[in-house]
């Protein structure tokens, strides 16, 4: 696993290989409210390798 979660060769933490199998367990986005408004859902996989880039190097 550790091959796949690189950041060296195309600047992601995540292989497409390990993406294709990560992406189905996430949940869909819940429906839009009427009227409401808030902030835009973040990208699945840009908040993933968000959280595996602060577990990996941590913030000072």
């Amino acid at each position: 696993m550790a091959a796949m979660v690189s950041q060296r060769s195309s600047g992601r933490q995540l292989s497409d290989q390990l993406w294709e199998l990560l992406e189905p367990l996430i949940s869909p986005p819940p429906p839009a409210k009427n009227g409401r408004t808030g902030q835009p859902r973040a990208d699945d996989r840009a908040a993933l390798e968000g959280i595996l880039f602060v577990a990996e190097h941590g913030i000072a």
